[in-house]
Formats: C-alpha cells, structure tokens, sequence
C-alpha cells in the first residue's frame, strides 16, 4: 500500500524573509521586511536607515537576518523574554566559514591555506572556542610551525648531500636510503 507521505527529494532553499514597500508622509518610499521565526510565527522588521532605501539592499538585510535568526534564535528568544541560546563557534568553525568567504570571493591562494590550517592550525587550537583563544595559544602553533619547518629543512637538506647525508639518507621518500 502506497504512502500519500511526500517527501523531499532535495534540500530546503534557504530562508529569506520578504521585504515590503512603505511610505512615508513626505511621500518617500522605504522597505521594511519581515522574516520567519523558530515557532513559525511572523516577525515585522524594521530596517535600519541606509539600507532601508533601497530594495536589493533591505532583501540582502532580511536574508541576513533571517539566516542569523534561524542559526541563534535571539529574536525568539527576546519574544519570549528568554535568554538566547548559548553557541559557542570553535576555531575550526570559524575557519570553515573563513575558508568559505575566501572561496567565494574567488582567491587563489584559499586551497594552499586550508592546507596549512588542517596541518598545522587546526590540530593544536581546532577545538577551543574562538573567544577563549590566548596569545599562548597562537604562540603555541607558531612554535609547532616553526620544530615542523625546521625538521623538513634537515630531511631536505640530508636528502641533497648535505652534511648528515654521509650515512645515507633517513627519509623513506629518498631513494639514498641505509
């Protein structure tokens, strides 16, 4: 017997929220929008000044704000009189939107970083909040960087016929191997 259940072949579109026209009384027009909220109720939203003029730029506020309701609920929240929900973003999930933004802006370099932050960033501080990052921290990773770089240097440097290569090569990439 067949189910009359629909299901969803593909993702969800991402929420917006709609934006509507106002005027004022010396005739002007601006936008205000109006996004979903968590319980499904709708929510009025009053657009700040400089991009409330401009429709394309009051669309880009509300499918803002709507993405920022739907990841935190604060709006919800406040309708409520409840604190917000506490997320805590880790350093690995903000590199992720990082990583994201740069791709999107098209920078060449974007693969050769995300290289760098799995090897060397995200294995030492991926998994503290970004807030709780200390200077002892960054400089923990610059110090990992720099026993990482200078071990490489010394396996290049013996794979070349430098001064420790007199015994053969360690390295198990080098074809001068013991």
């Amino acid at each position: 017997m067949a189910s009359n259940v629909r299901t969803r072949t593909h993702p969800r579109q991402p929420r917006t929220g709609s934006v509507d026209p106002f005027t004022r009384a010396d005739g002007t027009v601006y936008f205000r929008g109006r996004i979903r909220l968590g319980d499904d109720t709708l929510h009025r939203l009053t657009i700040p000044e400089p991009f409330c003029n401009v429709e394309a730029d009051a669309r880009t506020y509300t499918a803002t704000t709507q993405a920022e309701e739907d990841a935190h609920g604060r709006i919800l929240a406040a309708k409520r009189g409840t604190p917000p929900p506490t997320t805590v973003e880790t350093v690995r999930e903000w590199a992720g939107r990082w990583m994201k933004w740069r791709k999107l802006r098209g920078l060449s370099t974007t693969p050769h970083d995300r290289g760098r932050l799995a090897k060397f960033i995200l294995p030492v501080i991926g998994p503290l909040p970004i807030r709780a990052v200390t200077r002892d921290d960054v400089e923990r990773v610059v110090q990992d960087w720099i026993d990482v770089s200078r071990s490489l240097r010394a396996t290049r440097t013996a794979c070349r016929g430098g001064p420790r290569a007199t015994r053969g090569c360690w390295s198990p990439r080098c074809s001068r191997t013991r």
